[in-house]
């Protein structure tokens, strides 16, 4: 994945945040950004992320 991909997921993760949503609303959001799946894993396209330590 390129580096400008990874600070825009970054990104979005920090504006999920600030908006005090549930787990489950914004895992439903990268579901259907096709970031995660329904059982809250990462797709293949974006499976490094699980590595990745704040």
């Amino acid at each position: 994945m390129y580096s400008e991909q990874t600070k825009l997921l970054l990104a979005l993760v920090k504006e999920h945040k600030k908006e005090k949503r549930s787990k489950e609303e914004i895992l439903k959001t990268f579901v259907e950004a096709g970031i995660m799946t329904k059982s809250g894993k990462f797709t293949k396209p974006y499976a490094e992320l699980k590595n990745w330590k704040p």
